[in-house]
């Protein structure tokens, strides 16, 4: 399966036969269903490349055109049955996407991927803004995993994001707080910037 060996060859950082296959004419932003956070999950090179921080990978396929835009997306797979010629049963796969709307710099955020997100930032600084389906920000998730890090650069390109909120009111300071990876030291920082305290957490539009 060709899309199987694109897949290894990024998981790999082989950018030597990545740039061979890109030759030929393979689509740098080809999709493949592979298992995430215990889900199938709808993911493109630069998702998986950006997430395990592999710089050169993240180049390549940024000058290949990669699209710093692509949305993830969970599939569910479901098995229908059909009865064809002299009654044997054949099992169609049909797959279903529902989108989560995590574009590659979350992917990124949520890895602690500093060096990746500095060059997806760089290509497109807007991408500091871009919220997934439910307009939780890169910020928030960086903040809910504690990265100090990348919240600190996040808020140095938009300091503005500091009081966005998600589709449930959150903000990267409620994000910081109540996370399992709470870190002290970023929830600090995320305060050095003096957000609104009086946002509160509550069912928002996510229209």
């Amino acid at each position: 399966n060709v899309t199987n060996q694109w897949f290894e060859a990024v998981s790999q950082g082989d950018h030597g036969r990545m740039l061979e296959m890109i030759k030929t004419g393979f689509s740098v932003d080809t999709v493949q269903i592979s298992r995430d956070e215990d889900q199938n999950m709808r993911l493109t090179a630069l998702m998986l490349s950006t997430a395990l921080d592999f710089e050169e990978v993240t180049k390549l396929l940024l000058k290949y055109g990669a699209n710093l835009n692509a949305k993830d997306a969970v599939c569910f797979c479901f098995l229908s049955f059909r009865f064809v010629v002299k009654k044997k049963k054949k099992i169609l796969i049909e797959r279903h996407g529902q989108q989560l709307g995590r574009t590659p710099l979350i992917h990124g955020c949520q890895k602690n991927s500093l060096k990746c997100i500095k060059i997806l930032i760089q290509q497109e600084s807007t991408l500091v803004d871009a919220g997934d389906k439910k307009k939780k920000t890169p910020l928030m998730y960086a903040a809910a995993c504690g990265f100090d890090k990348v919240v600190s650069y996040l808020l140095e390109h938009n300091p503005k994001q500091i009081n966005a909120q998600d589709c449930n009111g959150m903000t990267a300071l409620m994000h910081a707080i109540m996370s399992d990876q709470r870190n002290d030291e970023c929830i600090r920082f995320i305060m050095s910037y003096k957000p609104d305290y009086t946002l509160q957490n509550q069912a928002l539009s996510c229209s």
